[in-house]
């Protein structure tokens, strides 16, 4: 029997195929345990703890040396930046697991406090409820999280049956792995705690002995959370910034939050298709049954829900999955009830109806639908068939539930954890496999809708520009893109499209961004958006890049940013000027921010190889990218003023001062320049304001020599006299104090 029910709840968990689509957080679980492969076991990211992120990495390594003919490098480069759906196949696969071994401490625990009928009926419960199934395919960190915390109040029950040291141990071992996998869940303490507690005679409660009985699991489970997640120590101001900002956001910010309070939504919606319509009612049965004598090992797990369920009422955040470590606990008090009618059959068998009936048929369909057709899986087919190359798109709304493609953002949003685990030339040499390896996806374009409305009109027509329009009730448009849209709509000409049945109609999980319903299952054929694709007429002129061309570019963007770096003045240049005469438009697949830096480099270069009219130019377009920033001006400040052309010195750093007024550096170099012209009035001024933000020695010598040269000799000496006081061993200083001591 108990075989039986871990494999219904395997077969409900185990979509097969796996979904060629993503979630959104899958991302973290692929990045991470990537980049400890580099030997730098810091993640560099602490929303979540790393026990689950060291075992995925353990498990792709496997898969690495077993079934990949690539190299490390490229095998790495490929899934970092392309396309990871085998490593999220591997992660799901062993969620899966995990939430079955769940449901397998959950019957141990039933079994433990209502006899093996119990048990069973904890496990069946929860291997057909959807609160814990519906995620159990995803590679995220929570299904983890309910298997330790499930772990923690077994050891717990058991300590209060058996009173064994060695459980002790390991309740607190579980508890702190439980917070390694998630950090809410080392809540799980607190019922191993009152274990501890309720294995003591009350008498002794508040003995010392009690006290030294608390502190080994507390201690068991600081020492497993460290081993499992070590760089919160090793790192600990990253850890608590990171931490600090994660509470904030899911315990007081409304991001994360439905339309109604937490509480209320968590019964109306979470708790409503995570347990059924009966589920609430019979729980609240379950717990008061009258004749189900209370042992003390039950308040353990009353305790253990009770914690979880403040939590989920007292947090903002309201995703269906944080209820994952709540989910056992539900289970196993819902079985308490069931255990009366074991030996009436027939009240047994209504008791089963209501509890198991609605989830069952609800994960059944979710399992159905995983395992199914997926309409943003369809549209990808069709786009790969029609445009193999790549497009520009516009995708309404521009959120979630989006067709898989590969993006140029996408790809920069992952090169910093990439620089962090294994630097920036590692990134370099990883591009250049990509751009050198075998054939790659298509890249597309994302357009916005306002960036499409500029261009509308410029000139004729010569190509076709498609749109994805999404509707669904997690996809919805802003104001101001309904209003954009308003102006387009009637232009599209429309293509085809992908329909799921009635997801408009359908219940969904209004938080997770996860577009497979909740409830109303007759109304969905199948998971995902309903898409709408058609086409606009495009005004541009460039081809689009190849994914190969774009890792080819970037390559050569980093080689150059690093010779500039090393001072390889003339390789910099060389890569530079490769880069730009790359065939497509660059601003569509570079953010403004490299292309502002690539040119930033480019007119160091030529600076340094003597070109200042190329060096001008550079800066000068640096200058156009970004318009708040003073660096372009002060680098063509510096440069002529080096050629001692300062009129055009002067020019460029008047502009810099006028971007960054309190800039002390470009307030001293303004100054020199105006001293040189003779400017001495407003060399004054400025150097005056300079001395004021921070007084500087340099500042004060070359203020009192503009106001020698303006006559002003009690100004003059006064500077004089804070440069003095500030630095009286600067070599300058001695010379002005002889020079004047002569005019004395």
């Amino acid at each position: 029997m108990g075989w039986a029910i871990l494999l219904l709840a395997l077969a409900l968990r185990w979509p097969f195929p796996s979904p060629e689509w993503s979630h959104v957080d899958e991302r973290a679980l692929v990045l991470y345990p990537l980049g400890f492969w580099s030997g730098d076991f810091n993640p560099h990211f602490f929303n979540y703890p790393t026990f689950t992120l060291y075992i995925a990495s353990a498990l792709y390594y496997v898969y690495f040396l077993f079934f990949s003919t690539q190299s490390l490098e490229y095998f790495v480069a490929y899934r970092y930046f392309v396309d990871p759906i085998d490593l999220l196949a591997i992660a799901r696969t062993a969620n899966t697991l995990v939430s079955a071994a769940t449901v397998a401490v959950c019957m141990a625990v039933g079994r433990r406090l209502y006899g093996r009928t119990g048990g069973y009926l904890a496990g069946v419960v929860l291997a057909v409820m959807p609160l814990h199934a519906r995620f159990a395919h995803l590679a995220i960190t929570d299904v983890a999280a309910g298997l330790f915390t499930a772990l923690a109040v077994l050891y717990g029950v058991k300590i209060v049956q058996e009173r064994r040291r060695s459980d002790i141990v390991l309740a607190g071992v579980c508890a702190g792995l439980a917070a390694a996998s998630k950090y809410p869940a080392g809540l799980a303490l607190v019922p191993v705690l009152v274990a501890c507690l309720l294995s003591r005679p009350w008498r002794e409660i508040a003995t010392r002995s009690s006290l030294v009985v608390l502190a080994a699991p507390v201690i068991a489970a600081g020492l497993s959370f460290v081993v499992a997640s070590p760089y919160v120590l090793l790192d600990w101001s990253a850890f608590r910034e990171s931490f600090a900002a994660m509470a904030g956001e899911h315990l007081l910010s409304t991001s994360h939050a439905g339309d109604d309070p937490a509480w209320w939504y968590w019964l109306r919606h979470n708790f409503r298709y995570g347990l059924g319509w009966a589920g609430l009612p019979v729980l609240a049965v379950s717990l008061l049954w009258p004749t189900v004598g209370r042992r003390r090992e039950e308040w353990v797990v009353v305790v253990g829900a009770v914690v979880f369920v403040l939590l989920l009422l007292l947090a903002s955040s309201v995703f269906m999955r944080y209820a994952q470590p709540l989910a056992p606990l539900l289970a196993i008090l819902l079985a308490r009830s069931g255990v009366v009618f074991t030996s009436r059959r027939g009240l047994l068998a209504v008791y089963l109806f209501l509890v198991l009936a609605e989830p069952l048929y609800s994960t059944a369909r979710q399992r159905s639908l995983l395992g199914g057709e997926d309409t943003r899986a369809q549209a990808q087919e069709w786009l790969e068939a029609r445009v193999p190359q790549g497009q520009r798109y516009l995708q309404v709304p521009n959120r979630g539930g989006r067709i898989p493609m590969l993006r140029s953002d996408q790809i920069m949003v992952r090169m910093q954890p990439f620089i962090n685990s294994y630097g920036i030339e590692q990134m370099e040499d990883s591009f250049r496999l990509l751009a050198e390896g075998p054939e790659l996806p298509s890249l597309s374009v994302d357009w916005t809708l306002d960036n499409y409305l500029q261009g509308v009109g410029q000139g004729e027509p010569n190509g076709e520009f498609l749109v994805c329009l999404y509707r669904h009730p997690l996809a919805q448009m802003t104001h101001l893109d309904s209003l954009d849209w308003a102006q387009v709509e009637g232009q599209v000409e429309w293509l085809v499209g992908f329909n799921t049945g009635g997801a408009t109609d359908a219940a969904f999980d209004q938080v997770d961004w996860h577009f497979v319903p909740i409830g109303d299952f007759a109304l969905i054929e199948r998971s995902g958006p309903d898409i709408h694709i058609g086409r606009l007429p495009w005004y541009g002129q460039e081809k689009t890049a190849t994914a190969r061309s774009f890792f080819s570019a970037y390559s050569l963007l980093l080689a150059g940013n690093k010779a500039v770096k090393e001072e390889r003045w003339g390789e910099a240049v060389a890569a530079y000027k490769a880069f730009v005469d790359t065939p497509y438009p660059l601003n569509e697949y570079f953010t403004v921010k490299y292309l502002y830096q690539m040119f930033i480099g480019t007119g160091q270069s030529l600076a340094a190889l003597g070109d200042s009219e190329g060096a001008e130019k550079a800066w000068l377009r640096a200058a156009k990218m970004i318009l708040s920033s003073a660096d372009p001006y002060f680098h063509l400040g510096l440069m002529f003023a080096d050629h001692k052309d300062y009129n055009r010195s002067a020019e460029y750093y008047i502009k810099a001062a006028e971007l960054e007024p309190d800039d002390v550096i470009i307030l001293f170099n303004l100054g020199v320049v105006l001293l040189e012209l003779g400017r001495l009035q407003e060399c004054i001024a400025v150097l005056e304001r300079a001395a004021v933000l921070a007084p500087g020695v340099d500042t004060l010598l070359k203020l009192t020599i503009a106001y020698g040269r303006n006559g002003q000799l009690a100004q003059a000496r006064a500077a004089f006299a804070r440069a003095r006081a500030l630095g009286p061993q600067h070599p300058q200083v001695a010379a002005i104090a002889r020079a004047m001591a002569q005019q004395r």
